[in-house]
């Protein structure tokens, strides 16, 4: 891990096959910033911001073939103003807007569940160039 210029390190943590996973930093023990995350396929998985470990601000996510999933914005973690979903070619399917995790006026159902944020397969982390489980 690298010192950054704001008091934190970025982090580097990889998908068993060893292809990068996620990239970011963490202050304090929280994941602070801007992270990104792939699919092991190489294409983006993530991009967005975290405050204090909390999804904050803009944030895209994208499937494993590389075709944005959903785009919105988060406060504290939750929904917070206009999210776009997108179907499997990439066309838009739904739009709603939202208010610190409630839905705000309607929207059509949507038949996929939001996004994990913490990987469902095992990662190592680079440390002091060594590989260890994280």
């Amino acid at each position: 891990m690298a010192q950054d210029d704001e008091g934190g390190e970025v982090v580097t943590l990889f998908h068993v096959d060893g292809s990068k996973a996620r990239m970011g930093r963490i202050q304090a023990g929280r994941r602070v910033g801007e992270w990104t995350a792939w699919h092991p396929t190489g294409e983006l998985a993530y991009r967005g911001s975290f405050k204090d470990y909390l999804r904050e601000g803009d944030w895209t996510f994208w499937r494993p073939d590389g075709i944005k999933r959903m785009a919105g914005v988060f406060l504290n973690d939750q929904r917070h103003g206009l999210f776009s979903m997108y179907g499997l070619g990439g066309e838009l399917i739904s739009k709603a807007n939202w208010s610190r995790g409630r839905l705000h006026g309607e929207q059509g159902e949507l038949h996929e569940p939001a996004p994990r944020v913490q990987p469902a397969q095992p990662l190592y982390v680079l440390r002091d160039a060594q590989l260890a489980l994280p």
